[in-house]
């Protein structure tokens, strides 16, 4: 059996819509990917091969026999895992007013154990009012509603990056931004998949984040080549598919107050987050 792979990179997500994106890359062009030298796995196979892997009472030996059963670890191949339901399913994002609220047990009790094999975490985050209101469930919607402001505004991602940091010590952690990955498509696709980044179309980064309008702009901009960082800030600032504030209040209950404070928040945790060591924020 040749050596496993050195260099293992682990989206966990959460389900952002850049995480949902970056997904259905890996799922829908895992063999052009694959014929292009990296060794990429879907959430679906992703998230429950590694909890299996994982499981209490397995030593280090019996883990990785069980994750190179499942996984293609064993070609020395770079790999990238999209498991974005690693710290929970969407309904488990918010839970007795925290944010994900398992993840600590979770990271601990299966973290751990993966330090060893993984080399990079990848991490998406957005505003949590942009998270919760794209994720379809009307179950945490109604948790969202029957909270105060204070709770949410509470809410950290940076805590989260952080718990990551202590259960992966010698892993490389990187903070992507929704803004960034906009911007920078298709560096952000290389520094991930390295030359298999030619086999993914790097709007899909975008398309994500955009209204209708923006998308259609989008493909009217790219007709003339690649555009300029100036000229995607600006579409990205012009489209971006932000929350609509009547939505906002009618399904998840938050006012346009609370919404305003919590694009504050978002900047004071991307502040926090990009001051933690070893943590790369784009």
């Amino acid at each position: 059996m040749k050596q496993a792979s050195s260099h293992i990179t682990l989206l966990v997500g959460p389900q952002t819509r850049l995480a949902r994106a970056l997904n259905d890359a890996v799922r829908t062009r895992r063999k052009a990917i694959a014929v292009a030298g990296v060794m990429a796995v879907p959430n679906r196979i992703a998230t429950r091969a590694l909890r299996a892997a994982t499981a209490e009472n397995q030593s280090d030996k019996d883990r990785r026999a069980s994750l190179a059963s499942a996984l293609p670890l064993d070609d020395g191949r770079p790999v990238f895992l999209s498991a974005i339901n690693f710290l929970g399913p969407p309904t488990a994002a918010f839970r007795r007013q925290e944010l994900f609220p398992n993840a600590e047990r979770i990271i601990n009790s299966h973290g751990s154990p993966l330090a060893k094999m993984i080399s990079r975490v990848v991490v998406t985050v957005e505003p949590l009012h942009h998270f919760l209101l794209s994720l379809s469930s009307p179950t945490l919607h109604h948790r969202v509603s029957a909270s105060p402001w204070e709770a949410l505004y509470e809410l950290s991602w940076s805590e989260l990056v952080s718990e990551l940091c202590e259960a992966f010590p010698s892993c490389r952690v990187w903070v992507v931004t929704p803004d960034a990955a906009f911007v920078g498509a298709q560096t952000i696709l290389a520094e991930m998949f390295g030359a298999a980044a030619t086999a993914i179309d790097p709007t899909i980064l975008q398309r994500c984040h955009l209204t209708p309008d923006g998308q259609a702009a989008l493909e009217k901009a790219a007709l003339g080549g690649n555009p300029s960082a100036e000229k995607l800030e600006g579409l990205f600032s012009a489209y971006r598919d932000a929350p609509d504030p009547a939505e906002l209040e009618t399904r998840v209950g938050i006012d346009k107050l609370t919404s305003t404070l919590l694009d504050q928040r978002f900047l004071e945790d991307l502040r926090e987050i990009e001051a933690l060591p070893r943590v790369r924020l784009l």
